[in-house]
């Protein structure tokens, strides 16, 4: 699979404008509403935005709030939740200042549901991970990762090409990529099984040399077992 570009103006977004001030609801669209269907009109409302979101969600929407005035240093938010019908779902965030005639301003949120995007099974595989690239969003081919390092909060993605930040958790990425293809060596390591160059066996343990990158990836002992079992070494 090649990289693509998201081109979201062909993608109508859901619409929250909330005030600078105390963070509340000012505005919603129907489309928001739809895709926070597990609250009411009135929960939306008459709330500020963090009542709705989760911890982790809060802390990056509290980032890009810091980072308004400065589009380089933000990343591409995907939002993940759940629709109606239990399946996930995927919303790329784009938050914008919005001015008046005497430079006050108020917020907007627009949410992009890019669901049948990065993912065909019922969005639970993923097909692309959402990256800052030249300053656009762009959809990064799993099959093109070699491995993924956590973080923080976030993961650094390394592909032949170079590296990516990701607002994914290591743990997000390693429940949605394909388990036949990534395994969790180690709990900053996810890798790409078929980048793998060799293995190497020290005495401390065991190294993995994967393609492309010449620093060697470790493997934890309480995953050495079933590693081995997995590319059939044991």
């Amino acid at each position: 699979m090649d990289d693509q570009r998201i081109n979201l103006e062909y993608i109508e977004p859901g619409i929250l404008i909330f005030s600078s001030e105390d963070y509340t609801t000012l505005y919603t669209n129907k489309i928001f509403l739809f895709q926070f269907h597990e609250f009411t009109k009135d929960e939306i409302c008459l709330n500020d935005i963090f009542h709705f979101h989760s911890n982790k969600t809060k802390e990056k929407i509290k980032k890009m709030l810091s980072y308004i005035n400065n589009t380089e240093k933000q990343l591409p938010f995907t939002l993940k939740k759940y629709d109606a019908l239990g399946r996930h779902k995927y919303l790329i965030i784009k938050l914008i200042k919005l001015l008046d005639k005497s430079d006050d301003y108020d917020y907007c949120l627009l949410t992009f549901d890019v669901s049948n995007i990065l993912s065909d099974d019922e969005h639970k595989t993923l097909n692309y991970i959402p990256i800052l690239k030249n300053k656009e969003i762009n959809l990064l081919s799993v099959d093109k990762i070699i491995f993924i390092q956590a973080e923080n909060i976030y993961t650094r993605l390394f592909t032949a090409e170079g590296t990516f930040l990701s607002e994914f958790t290591i743990g997000n990425l390693e429940e949605r990529l394909d388990a036949k293809k990534f395994f969790r060596v180690h709990r900053s390591y996810l890798i790409n099984i078929h980048y793998i160059e060799k293995i190497i066996r020290e005495t401390h343990g065991l190294n993995i040399q994967m393609r492309f990158y010449k620093n060697k990836i470790p493997v934890s002992r309480s995953r050495k077992g079933e590693f081995k079992s997995f590319i059939g070494l044991s």
